[in-house]
């Protein structure tokens, strides 16, 4: 099982020499205002919703601005979108690909790339549990693109299959409670 923490392993780089040197990875003097759990966006559109007259599906609000700063929650609504476009979107706000990395940073205390990984999962987890999709459009929908990706990423994150993940996931009622 990943333990979650792949991204402070030491990183290496070359110093003017040609010798490699370590670097400490970064870690944030603050908590961080917006974890995942506050910036994440479901892939659901409705929810189930059960009353006196019965089961209906009611639409899930979605809160597509978290932390009101428009780069970083355009590049949210990309991650949930599954789209990779963040060279568009750089472009779009005239910043550089490294500057969006250190606002995602410095807003969620990861680095990007761990941050966008840990998205990818969970929207795979929740793809796979509540849903019946092929692993292939689940790998699409999440943003992992190909059904190998998925499998890999599963095998390196908990250590089973894709097929394995859904069916630990996945309880009685699971596949009527959200609607795409």
């Amino acid at each position: 099982m990943g333990n979650g923490n792949s991204w402070q392993k030491r990183q290496r780089s070359y110093n003017k020499k040609g010798f490699k040197a370590v670097s400490k990875p970064k870690v944030l003097k603050y908590e961080a205002p917006f974890p995942l759990e506050k910036v994440y966006i479901t892939p659901f559109s409705k929810q189930l919703v059960e009353s006196d007259s019965g089961k209906s599906y009611a639409p899930i609000s979605k809160n597509e601005q978290p932390s009101g700063f428009p780069v970083f929650d355009d590049y949210v609504v990309l991650l949930s979108n599954g789209s990779k476009q963040f060279d568009k979107l750089c472009e779009q706000y005239g910043i550089a690909r490294n500057d969006l990395s250190s606002l995602v940073f410095m807003f969620t205390g990861l680095p990007s790339d761990e941050f966008r990984r840990r998205y990818m999962v969970r929207m795979a987890d929740e793809l796979l549990r509540y849903t019946d999709l092929d692993y292939a459009e689940v790998a699409r929908r999440c943003g992992m693109g190909t059904k190998m990706n998925l499998y890999w990423t599963m095998k390196r994150e908990y250590g089973i299959s894709f097929d394995e993940r859904r069916k630990a996931l996945r309880k009685e009622g699971d596949l009527d409670k959200f609607q795409l």
